[in-house]
């Protein structure tokens, strides 16, 4: 896996949840997946995303998925 290849100890089933959005994933790691990938930080996140969805998101404490779920989909 490129993510061991390049230094981070990380499980297939912590992968996993990341791809599934069980687990947020910190800014660190956001880094790290961006550098890996060859993309830059923007690329992670969908282009028209609106603010206002996310702020309500985050101030409920609610969880927020950027991109739909397997089950939406």
């Amino acid at each position: 896996m490129k993510l061991q290849l390049r230094g981070w100890n990380i499980s297939r089933d912590s992968l996993a949840s990341l791809e599934s959005q069980r687990r947020r994933v910190p800014d660190c790691e956001l880094l790290y997946l961006a550098r890996v990938l060859g993309s830059r930080l923007e690329d992670l996140f969908p282009r028209k995303l609106p603010l206002n969805k996310i702020g309500a998101q985050f101030q409920s404490g609610g969880k927020l998925a950027v991109f739909p779920t397997r089950a939406e989909q």
